[in-house]
Order: structure tokens, then sequence, then C-alpha cells
């Protein structure tokens, strides 16, 4: 499991700290980010390096009650960050898996046009609207890919 630009952080400096941090300093927020995805990069090249066959970039941007912090500021701060990160995973030559606890519905669109092959820790009690919506399918995947629909 690879850090994104916000779960990590937020987990690390704790949760509280880092959603004060975004308010209040966004511009450092999102240098720290930047920091962890070019660390997941690296770890990742390693891993595929010694045969890994697919990326899970772990995310927690919501959990039971929905998104940590607004979809826009996630956008803004963020989203960046992730879309640069998953293009390097590609770019590795393997699916890359979006992972976050919670439902990231709000989010939902933008992990597909960010080139997000699947999602997993999809939570029927954080109100995920189905529970199959790990397992829909995309052109991008073979047969037997998982992958993230729109809204799931």
């Amino acid at each position: 499991v690879l850090p994104g630009p916000f779960g990590e952080l937020a987990y690390g400096m704790g949760m509280e700290r880092f959603l004060v941090l975004a308010w209040r300093r966004p511009e450092e927020a999102r240098r720290l980010g930047e920091a962890m995805v070019d660390y997941g990069l690296e770890l990742a090249r390693l891993a595929r390096e010694n045969g890994a066959e697919v990326f899970v970039v772990g995310e927690d941007v919501a959990w039971e009650g929905g998104l940590l912090l607004r979809a826009a500021t996630y956008r803004t701060l963020f989203l960046p960050a992730l879309e640069r990160e998953i293009g390097g995973l590609r770019a590795l030559g393997a699916p890359v898996v979006f992972h976050c606890d919670g439902d990231p519905g709000a989010l939902g669109s933008d992990l597909v046009a960010a080139g997000v092959d699947g999602l997993h820790g999809c939570s029927a009690a954080a109100g995920s609207s189905s529970p199959d919506c790990c397992c829909s399918r995309s052109p991008r995947c073979s047969a037997a890919s998982p992958t993230l629909r729109p809204g799931c």
C-alpha cells in the first residue's frame, strides 16, 4: 500500500492537526502532499522492480460520516498530486487501486478521470450506494480486474 497525498500525512500528524494545517496554511499542506507522493512513487518503482503486479494507494479521505474535508478543498490541495501519482504508477505498467475506508463518492468522477483502475474499501456503513461498487468493469482493465464506477 502506497501513501497518497492526504491520508498518511493525516495519520502521521494527527487528523485534527493536519486538517487545521490544510485550512490555515494550505500551500504547506499541498507541498507536504507532493512530497508524500514523491516518496510513494519511489517505493512503487522499487516494488515494481521486485515483482509488484498492482499498486494500492491508501488515501483515507472519508470515513463513515463522509469526506473528512470538503471535496473542493481536496480537489484544490491534493488531487493534482494524486493525479501525478496515479500517472506515475500507471507508467510503471501496473493497475492502480484507490483505497479509502469510507465512501469517497463526491470524488468518484475525479478518481476515474485521474486513471484509477479500482476502488477498495467500499463501506456499507459509510453509505456506499452499492456493495458491488468495487466490482464494476472498465475498458482500462482486463475482464478480471475490478474497477471504479463514477458515483460509486
